[in-house]
């Protein structure tokens, strides 16, 4: 596929620099500074007590009283208020203790 001559090949090669508070220049930190735990965050979603990264959908049980519905939306609300998904980017210093035993 050729790009036409006025709009492709100008278009690609050319850096446009941010503008403003976006347009700092990267400095990188110091081995003593990358160190430090709080300098890490988790970029990846956290596994949850069923073993996945997210929750399965809920099934209808079927043997519901009489009357009632199944709502799989309020069931889905159910499943991540008992094992809710951690926020990305949380600071690995966040992490609660580990328990043993």
């Amino acid at each position: 596929m050729k790009l036409e001559e006025d709009e492709g090949a100008d278009r690609l090669f050319n850096v446009v620099p941010n503008e403003g508070e976006e347009d700092k220049p990267f400095v990188m930190p110091t081995t003593k500074q990358m160190s430090a735990a709080d300098m890490w965050v988790y970029s990846r979603p956290n596994i949850l007590e069923n073993g996945r990264t997210s929750h399965i959908a809920p099934e209808d049980p079927g043997d519901l009283p009489e009357g009632e519905e199944f709502d799989p939306e309020e069931a889905k609300k159910q499943q991540e208020m008992a094992d809710p998904y951690e926020p990305l980017l949380k600071s690995v210093t966040a992490d609660a203790a580990v328990k043993t035993g």
